[in-house]
């Protein structure tokens, strides 16, 4: 599969401040990609430099492998949805997605057909003639997302679409988001700050911190082959663990030693242990590999119960999954236990 769009070395600097610093990734041909970060990360800065709305003060943008780093917006065939939509309120649905298409690729009779084309492409057929203040806020973005695809764009960019609706009408609009992009085949890149919907919707995902790369890869490879404690923690919601380790095939929590860890440092070294919620459980807190911890508080998390305790050594919060009707409750005293062999390990201190 070809690259549609490589980042090469690109870097972005305001009044002194490196919003990117020296990024580089590549989006394949007709693949879903999403930048994820927590806010500051550059993730919208990124965008904009995608969609030319900003020029990298270093680094180029390749798009289908020709140099598009200073090339204006209506020159890179991109469709962009923004955070707020940005429709014209004084335009119906149909309106607004005439808009963009305009010029001799555009004659009037294509033109209505496309717009019909792409109105039942979101699914808003029998509402083209309502104004955005007649639309609710999903309808609203089915409107801006079928005006970005109206000209038939090669690149697609999202800054955060779904982020202004509720939890129900998001998750909805997530899967046909994603269907509506394999549907049409064009390579896209949203902006999202949410890691679940990243790892639902994504084929690439992208993770930036303080303007730098930390790991770009499928959701399953980053789930399963965290390359940095952060991303372990961010993207793979793991625990991360102050630890230190010693002779063989051992690290020790504390006072706790944990065999059966391959970890290939010199004994004494820090570390840092990534622990999946999963395979942290739960225990006798006398017991010899078990890690003393305060209960500080007991969610409910559908059919299971989320244990967050404090352990006694370094002072680390961790996250647990027990079983409904476990005997837990907050301020208790328990041992929290690791799977050795599904740790995963990093040098230095967290």
């Amino acid at each position: 599969m070809s690259e549609a769009i490589d980042v090469a070395s690109l870097s972005k600097t305001f009044g002194g401040q490196a919003a990117l610093s020296d990024v580089s990734f590549s989006v394949p041909e007709g693949a879903f990609a999403c930048l994820v970060g927590p806010s500051g990360c550059g993730k919208t800065t990124l965008l904009r430099i995608l969609a030319g709305l900003e020029t990298p003060s270093s680094g180029q943008v390749l798009l289908n492998g020709s140099d598009a780093t200073r090339l204006n917006p209506a020159s890179r065939s991109i469709g962009v949805v923004f955070q707020s939509y940005a429709l014209f309120p004084n335009l119906t649905a149909a309106q607004n997605i005439a808009f963009g298409l305009h010029g001799k690729d555009w004659p009037r009779s294509n033109k209505q057909a496309r717009v019909d084309e792409v109105l039942a492409l979101v699914g808003l057929s029998g509402l083209a003639k309502r104004k955005p203040v007649q639309l609710s806020g999903g309808q609203q973005q089915r409107v801006a997302l079928a005006r970005a695809l109206a000209p038939r764009p090669r690149f697609l960019l999202l800054d955060e679409p779904l982020s202004a609706l509720d939890p129900h009408v998001r998750g909805a609009l997530r899967a046909e988001l994603k269907d509506i992009q394999r549907r049409t085949g064009v390579t896209t890149v949203m902006v999202t700050h949410d890691q679940e919907e990243a790892l639902a919707l994504a084929d690439l995902v992208v993770v930036l911190r303080a303007g730098r790369l930390e790991q770009a890869g499928s959701p399953r490879h980053l789930l399963e082959q965290p390359a940095t404690p952060f991303v372990a923690d961010f993207v793979a919601n793991m625990n991360i663990i102050e630890a230190r380790a010693e002779s063989g095939e051992r690290i020790s929590i504390g006072a706790t030693v944990i065999a059966g860890v391959v970890h290939g440092l010199a004994p004494g070294a820090a570390l840092s242990v990534a622990a999946a919620q999963g395979n942290t459980r739960l225990t006798d807190a006398a017991l010899p590999a078990a890690c003393p911890a305060r209960v500080r508080a007991v969610e409910f998390a559908g059919r299971q119960l989320r244990v967050i305790a404090r352990l006694e050594a370094g002072g680390t919060l961790i996250r647990a999954h027990a079983p409904l009707g476990s005997p837990v409750a907050s301020g208790d005293v328990i041992g929290v236990a690791f799977d050795p062999q599904s740790l995963r390990v990093y040098a230095g201190a967290p």
